[in-house]
């Protein structure tokens, strides 16, 4: 399971999304087929990583009743995959993506998404004819997962809050 930070602006707009996009993180293009007839027309996607990463994980915090959560969730599985015969090798090479992604959302001082990540989109939503946001924690394809979302409006003074929550499966449209 991966978390996905997607982004969506008029495809003429891309040009701003690119340019002001802080040299740590990249943009991908997505093109999910639910997701786009819930955008305004000629609206395209993209989803943000850090340079070196394929997926958001990284750029999405939790909130620490999260955390208290995958270090049960952690303990479980590490337990379960003894209790199957795995080796501690085998179990210990399973867990490393779960432990480190633990490991980061215990040091930050942040939940929801990045700081850089909401000061880019407010830097970039005045140069824009619209800006829509999207976080989506993926079980499968990117571009082939069936989506349950809803819609919201959400003000760049909030999405910049270090202590707000960014919902999960909401399309926000930031203003």
């Amino acid at each position: 399971m991966c978390d996905f930070i997607t982004v969506a602006v008029h495809e003429d707009d891309l040009g701003q999304l690119h340019s002001t996009l802080p040299e740590r993180f990249r943009l991908h293009t997505q093109d999910h087929p639910q997701l786009s007839p819930m955008l305004p027309a000629g609206f395209v996607q993209r989803y943000v990583t850090e340079q070196d990463a394929d997926c958001s994980c990284g750029l999405h915090g939790v909130d620490h009743e999260s955390v208290t959560r995958a270090q049960n969730e952690l303990a479980h599985f590490q337990t379960r995959k003894q209790k199957a015969g795995w080796s501690e090798a085998k179990i210990e090479r399973a867990a490393a993506s779960l432990r480190c992604s633990l490991e980061k959302a215990e040091h930050d001082d942040w939940v929801g998404i990045d700081p850089d990540i909401a000061v880019w989109l407010r830097a970039v939503g005045p140069l824009v004819r619209g800006l829509y946001l999207l976080i989506h924690s993926y079980n499968g394809g990117v571009d082939t997962e069936r989506l349950k979302l809803t819609r919201a409006r959400l003000s760049f003074t909030k999405l910049c809050d270090r202590s707000f929550v960014t919902p999960e499966d909401v399309l926000l449209e930031l203003s």
